[in-house]
């Protein structure tokens, strides 16, 4: 498996190092997509190589996944946990917050997740250039949304509309691209922007403005938004840097965008175009978080490197509070109220 062996190389050359060298990398990685059509996430071994920090975890609650039990919803259980485990080929499920293994999907190449109000769960198979859905609790797909032409990465769902919004960092033609599907069905529209050609992550507010982050061709971070009903996508600026493009949720009242390589969740006050930091989530611990979830007064966490998955107080941030080990690189999770 191409991530196992990036990995090991990774560790091997760069024991020690604490130089940031994200050009050099970033550009390495994109000859590597281009050759290769591999999942952009792999950016994160190669992006991790050079900005590898040790940390020392506080206690937390343990728990180990049992990605080989079969999937069985327990009597009783209402919120699941989804963590997408991308060289396993599986979605672990677990109750939420406890923590206790309900078994595995098996998803061919599973990456970002999100869920509808009705507690439908999509999941982004990249390789496969779909979304699936699945009922909560459900054991099989109800129905398979297509992105034709895209490898998906992220997505979300609009609270008001119910419409899927599905990101793309790269497709057939090497660019990224985002797919608008009304109610969640049929054939998208597609939007696409020069100026933010790799897009990550996506996420609507309660308004059904939905905001992404992404890269540029030379793989600076940049995030746009997509108004309410408008036909382009719009530019937004950030007060705070990001290194990496993390996971983008709007939490209630404030946007939140991970920095993949900070290990930090920023909190935005948006306003035309704007956002302003209002303050920083610190997930102490974790060395790679690609896509959180915010679930409530909890945010999950799951780490790409350590293959653990670390739930934390949000905003409060800080030391895990309770941690689920047992993954090979987990990529993204949600929760299915």
């Amino acid at each position: 498996m191409v991530f196992s062996a990036m990995r090991e190389n990774c560790f091997r050359a760069q024991t020690g190092h604490r130089g940031v060298e994200k050009k050099g990398n970033a550009m390495t990685f994109t000859t590597f997509v281009r050759r290769t059509l591999v999942l952009p996430v792999a950016l994160a071994w190669l992006a991790a190589c050079s900005g590898y920090h040790g940390s020392n975890l506080a206690p937390a609650t343990t728990l180990q996944s049992s990605a080989s039990m079969p999937f069985a919803l327990a009597p009783g259980a209402t919120s699941l946990l989804y963590v997408s485990d991308q060289p396993s080929k599986d979605v672990a499920v677990f109750t939420f917050p406890q923590g206790q293994s309900m078994g595995t999907l098996a998803v061919f190449q599973p990456a970002g997740e999100c869920v509808s109000k009705s507690g439908n769960v999509f999941i982004a198979n990249s390789s496969k250039s779909n979304v699936l859905v699945y009922a909560h609790g459900g054991t099989k797909p109800t129905r398979t949304i297509t992105d034709p032409g895209y490898y998906p990465l992220g997505c979300s769902v609009d609270p008001v509309t119910g419409n899927l919004a599905v990101t793309s960092y790269t497709g057939t033609k090497n660019a990224g691209g985002l797919a608008i599907y009304a109610r969640a069905a049929g054939k998208p529209k597609t939007f696409t922007d020069a100026s933010i050609p790799h897009m990550s992550f996506c996420g609507y507010d309660n308004a059904g403005n939905l905001f992404f982050d992404g890269f540029t061709s030379k793989h600076a971070v940049v995030v746009g938004e997509l108004p309410k009903g408008a036909t382009k996508i719009a530019s937004v600026t950030l007060d705070q840097s990001i290194g990496v493009a993390g996971g983008v949720q709007w939490d209630g009242t404030y946007l939140a965008i991970g920095d993949v390589t900070a290990s930090a969740i920023y909190r935005f006050k948006m306003s035309a175009g704007k956002g302003t930091k209002v303050s920083t989530v610190a997930l102490k611990g974790s060395k790679y978080v690609d896509q959180f979830w915010i679930q409530g007064t909890q945010v999950v966490a799951p780490d790409y490197i350590s293959g653990n998955v670390r739930f934390y107080k949000y905003p409060g941030g800080g030391s895990p509070i309770k941690i689920i080990s047992g993954f090979t690189a987990p990529i993204a999770a949600t929760v299915s109220p």
